[in-house]
């Protein structure tokens, strides 16, 4: 099974585009990260059982330093509430304790990326994809990175490897289909933005795109290559 689903802690993740789940011992852990995948809170339960699961973690790392489990379960409750550096820095400890440990290089990657490392945000997304070539999550924020850069080629790459291992992540098609957009290749792109809305229905967001697509490409017909950015 790809990494894009569960990793060695049960980490879940789905389509590139959604929230992360975390399941542990805890159900502190599940009902955190899962509450808004199963609208089973609201805002402010929400809120105390993050903090409820933070003050847990917390609490572990203070009597054995030497878990990683839970500097790493720390570090992902501190994404999920928005603090970001010391995110960072439960994930670099957990990296110190489980060097290999592919999630915490992306979970780092991802902390790095939201204080606006992004340099050091690439070399933690690249070590991931050293020790698991197979990691579809390090690809996908890789190529999120090339495309923001400007490199829609690399991205191209990237969007097209990740498809090859996990074909069912709507999320993934999405990425491919911008990519194909940008391009100027919009037959393309629409092809893609409809398998991602066939895989995932809650990316309701691009049926008026692909509307638009169609319409044009019905009016006018693929733009020739001299117009293709």
């Amino acid at each position: 099974m790809g990494d894009g689903i569960y990793g060695p802690f049960g980490v879940l993740r789905g389509g590139g585009r959604g929230r992360t789940a975390i399941r542990s011992g805890s159900w502190l852990v599940i009902a955190v990260t899962g509450a808004a995948l199963c609208g089973c809170f609201s805002l402010p339960k929400l809120q105390s059982v993050n903090e409820g699961a933070m003050e847990q973690f917390s609490w572990a790392v203070r009597m054995n330093p030497e878990n990683a489990h839970a500097w790493f379960s720390l570090g992902r409750t501190q994404l999920e509430a928005r603090q970001y550096k010391a995110a960072r820095r439960s994930f670099t400890r957990t990296i110190e304790l489980q060097p290999d440990l592919v999630e915490a290089w992306i979970g780092k990657g991802e902390s790095e990326q939201l204080i606006g490392r992004e340099g050091a945000a690439r070399k933690s997304f690249e070590r991931a994809l050293e020790i698991r070539p197979g990691s579809v999550q390090a690809r996908e924020y890789l190529a999120r990175l090339d495309q923001r850069e400007g490199d829609i080629v690399d991205a191209e790459r990237l969007w097209r490897e990740a498809l090859q291992i996990q074909p069912g992540l709507g999320g993934l098609h999405r990425g491919l289909g911008d990519i194909l957009y940008i391009r100027g290749d919009l037959r393309g792109a629409r092809d893609e933005y409809q398998a991602a809305l066939k895989l995932d229905p809650s990316l309701s967001d691009l049926e008026p795109l692909i509307r638009d697509l169609e319409s044009y490409l019905k009016l006018y017909g693929e733009p020739k290559p001299s117009e293709r950015k």
